[in-house]
């Protein structure tokens, strides 16, 4: 068990591993629009690693409905993580332009 939420070890391990073969796929699939890939990879990732950590704690006998899940945890968690992801792409967008400058042809 985890020691803050009381999960499985191994959720989290699942989840994030889970959540990094879908961004994947989805790079490969949108790599003309880094910003829409992105967008769409930590909205799947976030509800992937939420529902992960639903059933283990369905597995483990703690039951909270799907609706409230839904409404009081998923929700609120895919719109803070889609507004902090906006500000983290741009901020790594332009430490990669200034760490690895785009070549001028002379």
């Amino acid at each position: 068990m985890t020691l803050l939420s009381g999960l499985p070890i191994g959720v989290y391990i699942l989840g994030y591993v889970g959540t990094m073969l879908m961004a994947r796929y989805i790079k490969h699939r949108i790599w003309k629009f880094p910003f829409l890939g992105m967008l769409t990879a930590t909205f799947f990732g976030t509800l992937v690693l939420l529902s992960i950590s639903w059933f283990a704690r369905w597995l483990t006998g703690v039951y909270i409905p799907i609706g409230n899940a839904l409404i009081l945890i998923a929700l609120p968690s895919v719109l803070l993580n889609l507004l902090i992801t906006v500000p983290v792409f741009y901020v790594m967008k332009d430490l990669a332009n200034r760490l690895y400058p785009k070549e001028i042809e002379v």
